[in-house]
């Protein structure tokens, strides 16, 4: 049996591929430990099996990283550009390959307060109280309060080049601080920013370090009748966020969507259950006083903000949701100061949502283009692989 390989870009591409592992396992009885991938040279491939939920199999994920360009292929994935052998045993792999890992969460009275994912470029620390253990502030929950590339922190670029003089400590990024439940009744806001998250799950390997965050849970009322109120059916909803760092990577891959607590089932998956939502993001990072912002009409899901003043630190954002729309300077009406650092942008209404978060410094603003290309490539025309059994 083999995985076909789909290449949609007009050019060679190497990278990972990330796909579903339940259905692997059931059609070939290949348990995680008894695998090897090889690609169609005869070299094995790293690779690694997640568990993204303690509760749900069906999230399960098997990464795996291309470590020779394959072809380009049809932009539709119509044909294969390769093919990656999967066999039952066990192999070494015959290269050194970093190992991404997930930081052990501190814990403030027997509750896990920060987790950390890290590889050989970026160390990012996320919170996962509304407090950060050392001010009294209650907006912090599900936040980057630091995100250092390169060992540089580049929510403080300019003052951690400068020996931390004035550090601000309300520095964060990747946060969001509201989800818009859609409903025929009207349009809920969920706030975040102010709800403990549970770390749900973490796992780490040669491709790549993860981390599922599940949101405290919120009442959803779902909408069965005109004309009786008291039919209407009140679930608990939780947000799921994943996580991922890869191997040698200066970005974040973050996936969102809905579960249902009573469930435990992932919203969006039967025609009874679609409920779209709208994600807010907040991040309080300093870019300078009149940032670089990159935004194109043409190019709706994802921009580029940067300060052209060194060490040039730069961020840039895309997603798959229909679009995002971005607020600078943020107006929030409970803070006054520091309007240059405030930044808020949202997606269009989605049922899930797969958003990049990439860091940049040194370029000479050249951040709209990588950020452009890393959209295609990480979320808009991912390489894919398709199981093939053999008869």
């Amino acid at each position: 049996m083999h995985l076909s390989i789909f290449n949609p870009s007009n050019y060679q591409r190497a990278g990972h591929i990330i796909m579903p592992w339940q259905a692997i396992q059931e059609k070939t009885g290949l348990h995680p430990q008894e695998i090897i991938l090889r690609d169609s040279n005869g070299q094995c491939l790293p690779y690694q099996i997640d568990s993204m939920d303690p509760n749900d199999a069906s999230l399960d994920t098997l990464a795996f990283s291309l470590l020779q360009p394959v072809q380009p292929g049809p932009a539709d994935y119509a044909a294969a550009s390769d093919s990656v052998s999967i066999e039952r045993g066990s192999a070494t792999i015959e290269h050194a390959v970093e190992m991404p890992l997930v930081v052990t969460p501190e814990t403030t009275n027997e509750q896990e307060r920060v987790v950390g994912l890290t590889n050989s470029r970026i160390s990012a620390w996320f919170n996962l109280l509304p407090t950060t253990g050392q001010l009294e502030a209650n907006w912090y929950a599900g936040a980057a309060t630091s995100i250092r590339l390169d060992d540089l922190e580049m929510l403080e670029a300019f003052k951690a080049i400068n020996n931390w003089q004035g550090h601000d400590p309300e520095k964060r990024c990747i946060q969001i601080e509201q989800i818009q439940l859609l409903h025929p009744k009207g349009d809920p806001a969920i706030d975040l920013f102010n709800r403990p998250y549970q770390l749900l799950a973490h796992s780490a390997g040669p491709v790549r370090a993860t981390i599922t965050l599940a949101s405290s849970p919120f009442e959803y009322s779902f909408y069965t009748d005109d004309t009786i109120p008291e039919r209407d059916e009140v679930r608990q909803l939780q947000l799921y966020r994943i996580l991922s760092l890869y191997s040698g990577a200066d970005y974040i891959i973050e996936d969102l969507f809905l579960k249902d607590v009573s469930t435990s089932r992932v919203i969006g998956t039967t025609e009874d259950d679609h409920i779209g939502f709208v994600a807010r993001y907040f991040a309080y990072m300093d870019l300078g006083f009149d940032p670089s912002i990159y935004q194109y009409p043409e190019a709706p899901q994802w921009f580029a903000i940067g300060s052209p003043w060194e060490p040039r630190p730069a961020y840039g954002f895309a997603t798959d949701a229909p679009t995002v729309i971005l607020a600078y300077p943020y107006q929030d009406p409970y803070a006054s100061a520091h309007k240059h650092k405030r930044f808020s942008w949202q997606t269009l209404p989605c049922y899930s949502a797969r958003c990049l978060h990439v860091f940049m410094r040194g370029l000479t603003e050249d951040w709209a283009p990588r950020v452009g290309r890393s959209w295609h490539e990480l979320i808009d025309k991912t390489l894919k692989a398709q199981l093939v059994v053999n008869d």
